[in-house]
């Protein structure tokens, strides 16, 4: 355990803020990555979290409450289920993904938590072609493409190709 401890502060850097900063490899969403006996690279601040404190229960995930990816502080992690974990990070976005703000007035909420964006619903629905297709310009392209091989060979028939 002490061999763990000594390779996991080596890649650590401690800045103003408290944060331990992993200088080790990175995966590809922006985490560090650790190897432990030889197995594929472990999410740093889970391995810097069991090795420091306890192990994480099955089905839950560490919460960086100082919002840094690169943190691995234990006193900076905070242990939650997964659910809890999404419906913190969906209430932090304040957009949706094609920049409609979500507001009261804007925002369809589901049982679950989940939210939809009223401005882009009613692009869908009313039929504004040119919207959508920005939106979707790569699924689009791809029904098209379908749709112009179909008819040449002709078998094309909307139900079966329609765009969902």
């Amino acid at each position: 355990m002490s061999s763990l401890i000594s390779r996991l502060n080596a890649r650590i850097d401690i800045d103003a803020s408290g944060c331990w900063l992993w200088t080790g490899a990175l995966g590809l969403h922006g985490y560090g990555r650790f190897k432990v006996s030889g197995a594929i690279g472990l999410p740093a601040h889970r391995v810097v979290y069991e090795a420091f404190r306890e192990p994480i229960p099955d089905g839950h995930v560490l919460h960086h409450v100082c919002e840094r990816k690169l943190c691995v502080n234990p006193d900076h992690l905070q242990v939650m289920s997964a659910t809890e974990h999404n419906a913190l990070t969906q209430r932090a976005k304040t957009h949706c993904p094609h920049g409609h703000e979500y507001t009261p007035e804007n925002t369809i909420r589901w049982a679950d938590g989940k939210r939809r964006c009223k401005a882009c619903d009613r692009a869908r629905n009313r039929g504004d072609a040119t919207a959508w297709r920005q939106a979707n310009r790569e699924r689009y392209n791809a029904y098209q493409r379908e749709r112009r091989r179909r008819v040449k060979e002709g078998t094309w028939t909307p139900e079966r190709t329609a765009l969902t």
